[in-house]
C-alpha cells in the first residue's frame, strides 16, 4: 500500500479524548509485582465498565495507561468523576502501601483516527493534563469545561494558563471539584541539574501569586527578627566580655537605646574663614550607657559651617553704609542752612561714695554635691541657681537657661538662636537651618553641623575601630534571607508564617547566587524604600525591584 493510499485510511474527527494513568506504579511494582499486577487487573476491569456505560471506548492500554475516547464530552467528565470515586472507595479498605490511584486528564479536539487508533495534538493535551493532574484527579481543557458548565453536578477550579511540552502556545485547565474527586495540587518545584534537557523538565502549574500586603507584613517579620536578634547578640557580648566588642551606634530614627551619661565641652581644634564661607570644627569626649548593662565612650568631632549669602549688598566691611560718590553730570547738592550753635551737654552726676560702714558681701561658699551627686550652688540674689552635670555648668534663673558650652534658652522654653548657637545632636548625624536675613530678604545665611563619632577604648582612651551594628544588621539580613530563601523550601520564617515562598519565574527553586543577589538588592533598595514601594504599587505584576532584576516571585506555598 502507497503513502497516498495510507492517508486516504486516515480520517480526522472530533471527539472527546480520555487519558488516565496509575500514581507511582514504579514504586509499587518494585515493592510487590505480582500484588500489583493483580490490584491493576482489577481496577482496569472496573474502569472498563464505567467507559462503555458512558459510551466510551477504550483506544489502548499501556502498561498502566489508558486512552479512551468519547463522542459525548459530558459522559466523558461525568465517567471520571465515577471512576474515581469508585477507586476511592476501593482504596479506603486496602493499607496504604496497597492502594492504587489514577490520574486523568480530558480534552476535546481534532485527531486522526487510523483504524482504531488515534493521533493528534488533541491526544498529547490529553495526556499532559493527565501527568499535571494530582493523584485521585482529573484535570480538563479549556474547550471541555465550555461544553460541560452548567451541565453537571460538580464544581471547577480554574488553574490558569499553561505551558504543555511540544504544544505551541499555553492551554487553559480547570480542575474537578467533587466529592470523592481528589483536589488539584501542584507539586513541589523541583531544582534543575545543569545536565537536564528544560524540556524533560516536570511540567507545573502555575503558582499563584501572593498578595502585596501579606508580602509586606512578612518583610517586617523577618527584619525585625533579625535586627532584635543582632541587637541581643551584640549586647550579649559587650556586657560579658568586653564593652568595645562592637560599636552600639545605630543611626536609625526614632530608636534611641543609649543613654548620655556623661560628656565634656566643645573644645574648638581649628576655625577657617574663606570668601563668605565660615567653618568651625571642635571636639567633646561623651559616654553613652546601653541598657543598664555596659558604657561606651566616644571622641565626637563636630563641624559647624555657616554660608553668608548676600552680604555684601547690606553695607560695607564693618555693616556700615557707604557713602555713594556722585556721578559726573549730577548737579552740585545745594549748601546746607546753617545750624544754631549747639547747647553745652551738661556733665553726668558721679554717684556718691558708699558709706563707709556699709560690710562688703562675703563671696559665694563653694558648691556642694546634692543627694544625685550634682554639684549646686546656694541660689543667687535674683533668683539664679547654678549646678554643674557631665561637665556642663548650667545657670538657671528667671530669664531662662544658660549652659557652659553655649547653649541658651529664654523664660518661655524657646532655644535662642545664635552665631553659635543651635540644637546639638545626641550621636553622629547632619542638621541644617536656613536665616532669610533682614526684612528685605538680605543677608541671608545658611548653616549646617556634621557630628561624627569615634569610638574610645576604655582602658586607654585611644581611638579604635570596631564593628558597628548598623553593618552587622546589613550583614545579618543578607545571610539570613539567602540561606533561608535557597534551595526546595525557598521560604523564610516571616513568608512561612503567611504560607508564601520564593521560586524563580519558571517556578524552579533558586540557588545560592540567585538568592545572594535578590537580597542584596532588596537590602540596598530599602535605603530608597520610597521608590521601591512606587516601583511595587505601579508595575504590572507587583514585583519589587530586586525581583524584576533577578526575575523571581513570591507566591502562595502550594504545600500549605
Amino acid at each position: 500500500m502507497s503513502a497516498t493510499d495510507e492517508r486516504r485510511d486516515m480520517k480526522r474527527k472530533l471527539t472527546t479524548i480520555f487519558c488516565a494513568d496509575v500514581s507511582g506504579y514504579s514504586r509499587m511494582m518494585g515493592a510487590d509485582e505480582a500484588r500489583t499486577l493483580a490490584t491493576l487487573k482489577e481496577y482496569r476491569e472496573a474502569i472498563e465498565g464505567f467507559i462503555a456505560r458512558h459510551h466510551g471506548r477504550v483506544v489502548s492500554w499501556s502498561g498502566d495507561g489508558l486512552l479512551a475516547e468519547f463522542a459525548s464530552v459530558v459522559e466523558a467528565v461525568q465517567c471520571a468523576a465515577e471512576v474515581q470515586r469508585e477507586l476511592k472507595a476501593r482504596n479506603a479498605s486496602r493499607d496504604e502501601h496497597l492502594r492504587m490511584t489514577f490520574r486523568i486528564g480530558i480534552n476535546l479536539g481534532d485527531v486522526m483516527a487510523d483504524g482504531d487508533d488515534i493521533f493528534g495534538e488533541g491526544v498529547n493535551i490529553a495526556a499532559r493534563l493527565q501527568q499535571m493532574a494530582s493523584p485521585g484527579g482529573i484535570l480538563v481543557s479549556s474547550p471541555v469545561y465550555d461544553q460541560v458548565r452548567g451541565k453537571l453536578s460538580m464544581g471547577f477550579a480554574a488553574l490558569g494558563n499553561q505551558s504543555v511540552k511540544n504544544i505551541a502556545g499555553e492551554v487553559a485547565v480547570y480542575a474537578v471539584t467533587l466529592e470523592g474527586v481528589a483536589p488539584h495540587t501542584a507539586p513541589p518545584p523541583q531544582p534543575q541539574r545543569w545536565r537536564d534537557d528544560p524540556e524533560d523538565s516536570p511540567i507545573q502549574t502555575t503558582p499563584k501569586r501572593a498578595k502585596l500586603f501579606r508580602r509586606g507584613l512578612a518583610v517586617l517579620v523577618d527584619y525585625m527578627i533579625v535586627l532584635c536578634a543582632v541587637l541581643a547578640g551584640a549586647l550579649a557580648l559587650n556586657s560579658t566580655i568586653n564593652p568595645t566588642i562592637v560599636r552600639m551606634d545605630l543611626d536609625v530614627p526614632f530608636i534611641d537605646y543609649g543613654d548620655m551619661i556623661d560628656r565634656t565641652p566643645w573644645r574648638t581644634v581649628s576655625a577657617s574663614q574663606e570668601d563668605n564661607l565660615l567653618v568651625t570644627k571642635s571636639e567633646r569626649v561623651v559616654t553613652y550607657e546601653y541598657m543598664g548593662l555596659f558604657t561606651q565612650t566616644y571622641n565626637q568631632t563636630r563641624s559647624r559651617g555657616t554660608v553668608l549669602i548676600g552680604k555684601g549688598e547690606k553695607g560695607g566691611k564693618n555693616g556700615s553704609h557707604p557713602t555713594p560718590s556722585p556721578s559726573p553730570s549730577a548737579a552740585p547738592a545745594p549748601s546746607a542752612a546753617p545750624q544754631p550753635p549747639a547747647q553745652p551737654v551738661p556733665p553726668e552726676p558721679v554717684p556718691p561714695p558708699p558709706e563707709p560702714n556699709v560690710p562688703v558681701p562675703p563671696p559665694p561658699p563653694p558648691p556642694v554635691p546634692n543627694e544625685h551627686g550634682i554639684l549646686e550652688y546656694p541660689g543667687g540674689p535674683d533668683g539664679t541657681k547654678t549646678f554643674t552635670a557631665g561637665g556642663v555648668t548650667v545657670e538657671v534663673g528667671p530669664d531662662g537657661v544658660r549652659t557652659s558650652d553655649g547653649v541658651v534658652i529664654d523664660g518661655k522654653g524657646n532655644l535662642v538662636s545664635g552665631p553659635d548657637v543651635d540644637v546639638d545632636m545626641d550621636g553622629s548625624g547632619f542638621s541644617f537651618s536656613w536665616d532669610d536675613g533682614d526684612e528685605n530678604g538680605k543677608g541671608s545665611s545658611f548653616r549646617f553641623s556634621h557630628i561624627s563619632e569615634q569610638l574610645l577604648d576604655s582602658a586607654t582612651g585611644k581611638p579604635i575601630t570596631r564593628p558597628s551594628l548598623d553593618m552587622l544588621s546589613l550583614i545579618f539580613l543578607l545571610l539570613y534571607f539567602t540561606v533561608m530563601e535557597m534551595g526546595r523550601r525557598g521560604t523564610t520564617i516571616g513568608k512561612n508564617a503567611f504560607d508564601m515562598m520564593v521560586t524563580r519565574e519558571d517556578g524552579r527553586p533558586l540557588g545560592f547566587g540567585n538568592a545572594l543577589a535578590r537580597n542584596a538588592i532588596k537590602i540596598l533598595t530599602s535605603f530608597i524604600l520610597p521608590v521601591a514601594v512606587l516601583v511595587v504599587l505601579f508595575s504590572r505584576r507587583r514585583q519589587g525591584i530586586h525581583d524584576r532584576l533577578m526575575g523571581t516571585v513570591v507566591v502562595e506555598d502550594p504545600n500549605r
